[in-house]
């Protein structure tokens, strides 16, 4: 995987794509795996890399790790529901966001409000 401030580029099993980091939804992990959802496609892509790689790659300007297992793209939040702990993005895909980062999620949705 090779990125630069607007694009991630990455080899799947289908090829090597190139995506631009606006387009990027959520990723999510399982196991050494991580699936990327983007607006591009309908189905996301399996990388074989853990989440921690792109936790390090990706702005944190505009990626948040809300939970073990996912990182969003701050940018494609719709709404917060902060009692249930649950992010839904504008795609309509329902986010889990851990006990622990509920707060900062507030924080960042705060500061991008007018």
């Amino acid at each position: 995987m090779t990125m630069n401030a607007e694009t991630l580029v990455f080899k799947a099993p289908e090829g090597i794509f190139v995506i631009p980091i606006k387009a990027i939804i959520y990723l999510k992990s399982s196991g050494n795996y991580t699936f990327i959802f983007s607006e591009l496609d309908h189905n996301p892509h399996k990388i074989c890399n853990n989440l921690a790689y792109y936790q390090s790659k990706l702005p944190e300007n505009h990626f948040l790790r809300c939970h073990r297992c996912f990182i969003l793209n701050i940018n494609n939040i719709y709404k917060f529901v902060p009692y249930s702990g649950i992010i839904v993005m504008k795609n309509q895909k329902k986010i889990p966001v851990s006990r622990r980062m509920r707060s900062t999620v507030i924080k960042i949705l705060r500061s991008k409000a007018l």
